[in-house]
């Protein structure tokens, strides 16, 4: 990569590392973090690397005895690093915006001073990057959104977040995987699994992917749930 940003390291635990570049939300970083993440994961036998917005924390199997050496060997592995080394993805996710899944649709026309129709074209033509995937297994933080349809978290958070649901807080969106409590501003609903335990791997995306909503009716979204019942739905990707 050229012209890479400076990294620090602080050392977490006897087993762990986190890799720090400066805070700011960037695409640029974002790659760096994703490349960097899987280079470690390929050179050290056992390491468990989570990247996330500006950082990676990599556990390793045991304890660091020459932390000063390991720190040397990842920066000559960042500076080395290819653009071509992180292969990221487009995924397609299928979101009905209908008025049952839309629960904050009023709410957030209002606080908006917008039409429903003009927030789920807006909501579903950017390409949003993941900057982090946790709170929950397969929970997205998409950055990209408009910024027409930035606003705040709900002030009560809801007890209970269907599984599925699509929503919008401060500068990012993203979709429940599983039933939660939960204080975004709920629009629509993806009838897909986020998350699969028994599969390998359990997730579809990583940090570093592109996503796309698409709308869909409500009766798209049943025959979806159904093809996904069966085993026979496959989401559209494509290399990035």
């Amino acid at each position: 990569m050229k012209e890479p940003h400076d990294i620090v390291f602080f050392r977490l635990s006897e087993q762990g590392l986190l890799i720090q570049w400066p805070m700011q939300v960037s695409a640029s970083i974002l790659k760096e973090v994703s490349a960097l993440s899987k280079a470690i994961e390929k050179q050290y036998k056992g390491v468990l690397c989570t990247p996330s917005y500006t950082s990676i924390l990599a556990v390793f199997p045991m304890s660091i005895s020459n932390i000063a050496a390991l720190e040397i060997q990842i920066k000559e592995l960042f500076t080395a690093l290819k653009p071509t080394q992180f292969k990221a993805k487009h995924i397609e996710i299928p979101v009905c915006y209908a008025a049952e899944f839309a629960p904050d649709q009023e709410a957030v026309c209002k606080q908006l001073n917008m039409d429903f129709e003009e927030i789920v074209k807006r909501h579903s033509s950017p390409k949003y990057l993941i900057y982090g995937i946790g709170f929950l297994p397969g929970f997205m933080y998409l950055g990209g959104l408009d910024p027409r349809l930035e606003m705040p978290r709900k002030g009560t958070p809801r007890m209970q977040v269907p599984k599925g649901a699509v929503g919008i807080a401060a500068k990012q969106t993203g979709v429940y995987p599983h039933e939660s409590p939960g204080g975004w501003n709920l629009i629509g609903n993806c009838p897909i699994d986020f998350f699969k335990p028994d599969q390998k791997p359990p997730f579809f995306a990583q940090v570093g992917d592109q996503i796309s909503f698409v709308p869909i009716s409500k009766d798209e979204y049943k025959l979806i749930k159904i093809a996904q019942e069966t085993g026979v739905y496959t989401l559209k990707t494509k290399p990035l």
